[in-house]
């Protein structure tokens, strides 16, 4: 326990009543466990809680309000701390989907990893459907988990080069050139406005498009081997 080594005998039963197990070491050591803080204050020290992989618990995030998600569409769903703020977390953190995420899985719903200010009093959850149905996620519903990012440094975005200083990002001037061949002048606006809001959808070259395990598909390729 901490710098200290204590030995105790124990008795293993098949019990299916709820306890908190070492509670007798609490008693005897006359130690407080803090669910409040996450931490086991001893006598001689205080030990920061974390989980089976040795880092700091998360925070339960819900959604502070009923939202709906259209099918094949992505939304910002507004999440809050389960149970208010138990602790602050100073700084960033990860929002991600929680290890049990049986609600929103059963719904189809995908979350999306994300880095945002901890202490703030709205949380932004990326949800994606891509199912063929409406979803509906309900207040209170367990969206996510929020951890605290450790050593997390600010670095300088470099933005992208524009072609002829015109606000027209360059990885997407040959496409605007090309999709205004037979549209009218008077929506040519329109269509560079559309590029240059959703620029950041379009591939810069061919580093940039990554890859995902969240669909999977098979090619019938007859009765040539596979390349």
């Amino acid at each position: 326990m901490g710098h200290l080594l204590f030995v105790f005998e124990v008795t293993v039963a098949n019990l299916h009543n709820e306890g908190i197990i070492g509670l007798d070491f609490l008693m005897q050591t006359q130690s407080v466990l803090d669910c409040r803080k996450l931490e086991l204050q001893l006598p001689w020290e205080t030990i920061q809680c974390k989980d089976h992989r040795g880092q700091p618990f998360c925070r339960r995030i819900i959604a502070s309000e009923t939202s709906s998600v259209p099918p094949g569409h992505e939304a910002i769903l507004k999440g809050m701390v389960a149970g208010g703020r138990p602790q602050p977390i100073a700084g960033v953190g990860l929002l991600e989907a929680p290890t049990n995420q049986a609600e929103t899985l059963s719904k189809g719903l995908l979350i999306a990893r994300a880095v945002v200010e901890a202490n703030a009093e709205v949380l932004p959850i990326r949800v994606y459907n891509p199912t063929k149905e409406e979803r509906v996620v309900k207040q209170g519903t367990m969206v996510a988990c929020l951890t605290q990012l450790q050593n997390a440094e600010q670095v300088e975005v470099i933005p992208r080069d524009v072609n002829g200083g015109d606000g027209m990002p360059s990885h997407v001037a040959e496409l605007y050139e090309r999709s205004i061949e037979d549209v009218p002048e008077q929506y040519h606006t329109q269509v560079a406005e559309l590029l240059q809001d959703f620029a950041d959808v379009f591939s810069h070259g061919p580093t940039d498009l990554g890859r995902t395990d969240l669909v999977q598909h098979s090619i019938d390729t007859g009765d040539a081997r596979p390349v």
